[in-house]
């Protein structure tokens, strides 16, 4: 199939492929998406950390916030180009370090079990990514490094202890969804430690029992966030945004592909049968339409529906790392066909996935073009009513769906024009829930005049609302 054609120039090209989907990203500005351009703003304004008062999320907000507080403190960097570019890229650099990590683990043992971060990655986490801001994001990353490292790793060198117990504080206060995934890292974390106690050097024992008690913590942390939520809305949001997780196209093609990937581990017969063959063409049938989707079908593609993608977390990663386990521990044997047709629904996966992402941030371009030039043509402050942006689309091109309830203040400072602010557009009068200022009054506008945005204040007077 596919991957026996020259594998290793399908490695490469994939991985030429994802760096590429993820500069396209960061310079475009794709992450300013829903919360991303507020807490951009925020951390300018604060010139720290932000949000340290969610105690089940904050280590999260520490791992992607901490290079920009760095250029803003130490560099003095002022340019909001440079520093959009620093917070676009540490929200990906969790992703790469993950799959570095588990690389470096797993090469010495069997290279092919790379297949579970790569599925993970591809099948779960980039349904998320276009709400790449949101913490979920980070605890999928490090959950795999932490794993591998507790069954494949038995003799530790000096910046492998650093690495994993870096790795076990993060996750202490990452995200809510540490009650199932630290529960699981800590079994798997008792199994081994009983299972080869005779033969674990007694300093890797040593780290393994600091990793129980710190999975532990987390899954105290994070009931306890569940049981009494900062924000009870969110909860709310979260809970029912599973059903919406049917609508995305994306997200579907996961669940077939990764139900399709177990089937091939468990059923040895099954990659030589007509079923898979008949499955495999469906699938890339069907993989092919979806990678379109945005700029074929713009009407029915909801970004937003990754938002909701977030309950695939607490339903597909528990399971599909409990299949992992039993595979990478040897009690599932699998044989080398099976291997070479998971590798080959992988690189279906991958192509597939990343060619959406390409195309939905096209449609982000074209977004951003739009949103400027109705900065351009207003004056003071503006009604969303009375802009382009009320329509759902101009042709293939998305534009309602792009937009967030709240943030479309936040986006008119960053995105206005010579970082002259002439024109704020409004949220939607429909919205009536929280909005980070208010924009109607000058006063309370965030001030980035160090950073060389300025407002217009004798043009915001013209327009009364």
């Amino acid at each position: 199939m596919i991957f026996k054609v020259r594998r290793y120039l399908w490695v490469y090209f994939l991985i030429f492929l994802y760096l590429v989907h993820i500069f396209y990203i960061i310079i475009s500005q794709r992450f300013f998406y829903a919360d991303g351009v507020h807490y951009f703003i925020k951390l300018l304004e604060e010139k720290t950390f932000i949000y340290a008062d969610d105690s089940a999320r904050h280590f999260a907000h520490y791992v992607t916030q901490f290079p920009l507080v760095i250029f803003i403190n130490i560099f003095k960097n002022k340019s909001v180009e440079t520093l959009s570019f620093v917070y676009g890229a540490s929200l990906f650099m969790p992703q790469i370090i993950s799959l570095i990590l588990c690389f470096y683990v797993s090469k010495k043992r069997d290279i092919r079990i790379m297949v579970f971060p790569i599925i993970s990655l591809f099948a779960i986490t980039i349904n998320m990514s276009f709400m790449i801001v949101h913490e979920s994001n980070v605890i999928l990353n490090i959950f795999w490094p932490l794993l591998f490292y507790i069954l494949l790793v038995e003799r530790y060198k000096l910046w492998d202890y650093f690495i994993v117990l870096t790795l076990g504080v993060i996750f202490l206060k990452c995200y809510e969804v540490a009650v199932f995934l630290g529960l699981i890292l800590f079994i798997v974390t008792t199994i081994i430690l009983f299972s080869k106690k005779n033969i674990l050097p007694i300093n890797t024992i040593i780290i393994l029992i600091a990793l129980m008690i710190l999975f532990m913590i987390s899954i105290y942390i994070a009931y306890q966030s569940i049981v009494h939520p900062r924000c009870p809305l969110n909860k709310e949001a979260f809970l029912s945004g599973g059903i919406l997780v049917f609508k995305s196209f994306s997200i579907l093609l996961s669940i077939l592909i990764i139900i399709l990937i177990t089937i091939l581990f468990l059923v040895p017969k099954f990659p030589n049968s007509i079923i898979y063959r008949f499955s495999y063409v469906a699938l890339f049938i069907f993989c092919i339409f979806t990678s379109f989707m945005p700029i074929l079908y713009p009407e029915i593609t909801r970004p937003n529906l990754q938002y909701g993608a977030r309950v695939c977390v607490l339903i597909l990663l528990p399971l599909f790392s409990v299949l992992a386990v039993l595979i990478i521990n040897g009690n599932i044997k699998v044989s080398n066909c099976s291997w070479e047709k998971v590798m080959d629904v992988i690189v279906v996966l991958v192509v597939s996935q990343l060619l959406w992402q390409i195309f939905m941030t096209s449609q982000w371009v074209g977004f951003k073009k739009i949103y400027k030039s109705e900065l351009y043509k207003h004056t003071g402050i503006v009604k969303f009513e009375e802009t382009i942006l009320i329509n759902e689309n101009v042709g293939i091109q998305l534009i309602r769906p792009l937009t967030w309830e709240w943030n479309n203040p936040s986006l008119s400072l960053l995105w206005s024009n010579d970082k002259i602010v002439k024109s704020i557009i409004l949220n939607p009068h429909t919205y009536k829930g929280w909005e980070p200022f208010d924009a109607t009054n000058i006063s309370e506008l965030p001030d980035l005049s160090e950073y060389g945005i300025y407002k217009s204040y004798e043009l915001f007077k013209k327009r009364n609302l």
